[in-house]
């Protein structure tokens, strides 16, 4: 079956742009590997990752621990690519990839033993939020894995003014472990994205589209997508790369909780 065709320019950049990355953030192949060794997993686990992407992370997980999951995300051609890779890989397993806006999808509260939003916070809104709503579905005692931005400096007006944000959007390294605390979740581990990681990220991500269009002189959407990837590219190396950091944060949640889902 074809790969379903991205239905906006955004989609379509980011398709193209990670064509050739099984992750679609920056973390490396070590340090994903030292991320799996270190989760207390057991055969038959139950995992949830919002924004799953390509489904790599619980492709890997039912890879080294054998478990079951559900991935979300809004994009199909991600997770047209997703359950290819499961269906070739970890036949056995059992790993649901849901076409959905997770805001409006229906789970089980207290159901998972491991919840995970990779870079994907705002699918929900906010790390804030995402913390929350992943607390209302891991059970006690069990793991919440986000990976979120954070400040490594006070970020220059230009560029916020190039992201179209303010500096609220992020806090620092120390403020995304304390949000989590913050939330009543146990702080267990963290990993830090070094600036060689992003720019093999940014460079890999530049480097594919540059090639695709190359390749594609006819798509009509070219000088779009190469004037959107050259000023974020610019922008990236000018200010980006010594102002954002991307960490990873490993928390446990509360034994015995009562439940405060939302109605």
């Amino acid at each position: 079956m074809d790969t379903p065709k991205p239905s906006t320019t955004f989609e379509k950049l980011s398709q193209i742009g990670h064509a050739s990355m099984n992750l679609c953030n920056p973390l490396s192949e070590a340090k994903l590997g030292q991320m799996l060794r270190i989760l207390p997993l057991q055969e038959r686990a139950k995992v949830l990752d919002i924004g799953c992407g390509k489904g790599e992370m619980l492709i890997r997980l039912a890879e080294r621990f054998g478990i079951d999951g559900v991935g979300v995300d809004i994009s199909e051609a991600f997770l047209h690519e997703a359950r290819e890779q499961a269906r070739l890989r970890v036949p056995r397993r059992h790993i649901d990839f849901l076409l959905a806006d997770v805001r409006q999808l229906s789970l089980t509260p207290k159901h998972f033993d491991l919840g995970m939003c990779v870079g994907a916070t705002q699918a929900l809104g906010s790390m804030t939020l995402t913390l929350a709503r992943l607390k209302e579905l891991v059970r006690p005692g069990g793991w919440i894995l986000v990976a979120e931005g954070f400040w490594r400096r006070p970020p220059a007006p230009e560029y916020l003014e190039f992201l179209q944000c303010d500096a609220q959007i992020y806090r620092t390294h120390a403020g995304n472990v304390e949000l989590g605390q913050q939330e009543g979740l146990t702080y267990l581990f963290g990993l830090v994205c070094e600036r060689e990681e992003f720019d093999l990220y940014e460079g890999t991500y530049l480097f594919n589209l540059e090639s695709y269009c190359a390749e594609h002189p006819n798509e009509p959407e070219n000088d779009t997508m190469l004037r959107r990837i050259r000023r974020w590219h610019s922008h990236y190396l000018r200010y980006g790369r010594d102002t954002l950091g991307f960490g990873f944060y490993l928390f446990r949640t509360p034994e015995n909780a009562p439940s405060h889902a939302r109605p």
